[in-house]
């Protein structure tokens, strides 16, 4: 008798065990689906602006207009983004390449050059840390 009670409450509690283990690699599972939706979208949208940039930068004919005072809300936006999901060190990078971004925007023609080569190497930083937060490539 004490050996079915015995059998029981151990299965029981198997079951359980297996039950929170089951819920947390599905919390895993959701979590590392936000980080890369969070880490794909900053990425998308800094490019975007990062584009745009160059083009309006390295214009020498001036047909492109001056980008709005609030042009990189968007970057810093989706920067906020990665801070809620993100690994600290990806955070870090994320504001790194933001205010890279927003120094570019900002440079003297003579600095320019200097500026471009600093947002795109804070770029690459940040697109190194999520490989390395998702374990990919």
């Amino acid at each position: 008798m004490i050996g079915v009670v015995l059998g029981g409450v151990l299965g029981g509690g198997g079951q359980i065990v297996a039950g929170i283990l089951q819920e947390k690699r599905r919390h895993q599972q959701w979590l590392r689906e936000r980080q890369v939706d969070v880490y794909q979208t900053f990425i998308t949208e800094w490019r975007k602006h990062y584009d745009a940039l160059v083009d309006y930068v390295f214009d020498d004919l001036g047909i492109v207009g001056e980008p709005p005072e609030d042009y990189l809300v968007p970057v810093f936006a989706r920067a906020d983004d990665v801070e809620i999901f993100g690994s600290q060190a990806a955070i870090a990078a994320a504001k790194v390449a933001s205010k890279r971004l927003m120094t570019f925007w900002g440079a003297q023609r003579a600095s320019r050059e200097e500026k471009h080569a600093g947002a795109k190497e804070a770029m690459t930083e940040f697109t190194n840390q999520v490989r390395r937060d998702l374990r990919v490539g």
